[in-house]
């Protein structure tokens, strides 16, 4: 009788599967702030994904936006690009010294027709006392504090008057 060893089992599981590529299966990566193709490293590519949707050549998808956002004002500009290209280059080691969004914070969420065609009026109001301290956007549009209504105002396109995407930031 012959002995087979774990060496050998292992040898002839691996064997195949190393002959046949079967190693090669795309493996998912953590997401991070600024790898917005999700290949697990923030590089040159990245850059020019944000640097085409700034300048409307290109949409980014709504997973892609979240992590093209880098200083998490709920605007994708050419800020975000040089943070990124920033990153890319080594010149910054993260993006952990720029403000994160608050959660939590939204009292009220109140939506209107607009004046525009295509926009609507959303009116945020907050549960914290000093929202003057704060900065809120809707869909990537920063809305204006007013004492009248005591919260933020202004108008935002129609698909982006959601409560999901209201970004609400510490000044």
């Amino acid at each position: 009788m012959r002995k087979i060893t774990v060496r050998k089992i292992i040898a002839l599981i691996i064997l195949p599967v190393v002959a046949f590529g079967f190693l090669n299966i795309p493996v998912a990566h953590a997401l991070l702030y600024g790898d917005v193709n999700n290949d697990g490293t923030v590089n040159i590519q990245d850059v020019v994904l944000v640097m085409q949707h700034t300048l409307s050549m290109e949409r980014l998808a709504d997973k892609q936006k979240l992590y093209a956002d880098v200083n998490n004002d709920g605007i994708i500009n050419i800020l975000d690009v040089s943070l990124i290209l920033q990153k890319a280059l080594g010149l910054v080691e993260d993006f952990s010294g720029l403000p994160q969004p608050e959660a939590g914070l939204i009292k009220d969420f109140i939506v209107a027709d607009g004046v525009a065609p295509g926009k609507k009026l959303v009116v945020v109001i907050l549960t914290v006392s000093d929202q003057q301290s704060y900065r809120v956007y809707v869909g990537g549009e920063a809305l204006v504090y007013s004492a009248a209504v005591a919260g933020f105002s202004g108008e935002v396109a129609e698909e982006n008057a959601q409560q999901s995407k209201v970004v609400v930031l510490k000044r």
